[in-house]
């Protein structure tokens, strides 16, 4: 296909201005590709691509994944590792002299979690999840940014122009370092 996407981003998501009414919920009940970042000292920005039928649906998850400590790995304020994810290291993190580290390390990484979104069709989700992570992957620099979900299909990677629109994005709802380091995401997302 030639034809052009625009992508109009929205948000942030984050804690404190999560939806609280079955209206606000409903509303975010669409087709939608993400990104949520973290940024930690030092520079560190984590990045994360998915694709979802039903974005209300896919960003309680997260936040339930986030909370539990279940699963997924656990970094420090300044980035670095606390706990790599898996079955294993989960149950080690969560012996008595470990809890109440685990959980701050889970709560902080969950308060410093941005989500930006943008409604997509159904029928275009995997093409263009595929091709925000590959150009993600392609343009920022691994020393300050780590990717986590890498894996795509890259038969499914578009050629053609993603217009991105960044215009409603609400920029008083970031920290000034968040808001710096969005344009450098949204960019590596060009071609």
């Amino acid at each position: 296909m030639s034809d052009s996407i625009c992508l109009e981003w929205r948000g942030p998501l984050k804690i404190g201005n999560l939806p609280e009414s079955k209206n606000a919920v409903s509303d975010l009940s669409f087709c939608a590709v993400y990104i949520f970042f973290r940024c930690y000292e030092g520079g560190k920005t984590l990045v994360y691509v998915g694709k979802t039928q039903n974005f209300a649906n896919r960003l309680a998850q997260h936040y339930g994944d986030f909370l539990s400590t279940l699963v997924g790995t656990l970094y420090r304020d300044d980035g670095s590792v606390f706990r790599p994810g898996g079955r294993p290291e989960y149950f080690r993190s969560i012996q008595s002299n470990k809890l109440d580290e685990t959980l701050s390390y889970a709560k902080a990484d969950a308060y410093r979690t941005r989500f930006i979104y943008a409604k997509v069709n159904n029928e275009r989700l995997k093409e263009v999840e595929a091709t925000i992570i590959e150009r993600l992957k392609r343009n920022l620099s691994n020393k300050l940014y780590e990717m986590w979900n890498t894996g795509y299909h890259t038969n499914l990677v578009l050629n053609n122009l993603i217009v991105h629109d960044y215009s409603v994005l609400r920029n008083d709802l970031f920290t000034k370092e968040e808001w710096d380091q969005l344009p450098k995401i949204l960019f590596g997302c060009q071609m």
